[in-house]
């Protein structure tokens, strides 16, 4: 069991596109789906250029600091699930400088940055022209809430 701290913010797509493509940032594909929303509960599939993993994890209620348990699931086990869930959602990840870029199909973007402690985390004054707002700790733009979204569309 660990503590995330984390700052999330939803970014112009367009800008912070142009900025990951800057910088030599690692590309991730990420499909992950949900077998229950409070508590939340996930697993997620990565795949980078070199290999695949399978995460399953729980965690708290979206705020700066969170309790999150991560533990390694298996392709079997991921696939058996996935058939089961309609909350599934799918994203491009860049990961550059310690933040995190997710870009959703739907045009959605969303910059996430950890921190080791609130106290940088409340310090941190990030100055970039393709942060629009600060959603941390807004339920609307978890995960979690965007697959629920995504499954009443379908």
């Amino acid at each position: 069991m660990t503590k995330e701290i984390e700052r999330k913010f939803l970014i112009d797509r367009k800008k912070a596109f142009t900025f990951v493509n800057s910088k030599k940032a690692t590309k991730l594909e990420i499909e992950q789906f949900y077998i229950s929303l409070e508590p939340e509960f996930r697993f997620r599939r990565t795949i980078s250029d070199s290999e695949t993993t399978y995460v399953k994890a729980e965690k708290s209620q979206p705020a700066l600091e969170r309790i999150e348990i991560e533990t390694e699931s298996s392709m079997t086990e991921y696939e058996n699930l996935i058939i089961a869930s309609s909350l599934v959602i799918n994203k491009r990840r860049y990961v550059i400088d310690g933040m995190e870029f997710d870009f959703y199909p739907d045009g959605l973007a969303i910059m996430e940055k950890e921190y080791s402690s609130i106290k940088e985390a409340k310090e941190d004054h990030l100055n970039f022209d393709f942060i629009q707002k600060e959603v941390t700790g807004d339920k609307y733009y978890s995960n979690a809430q965007i697959a629920l979204r995504n499954s009443k569309r379908a």
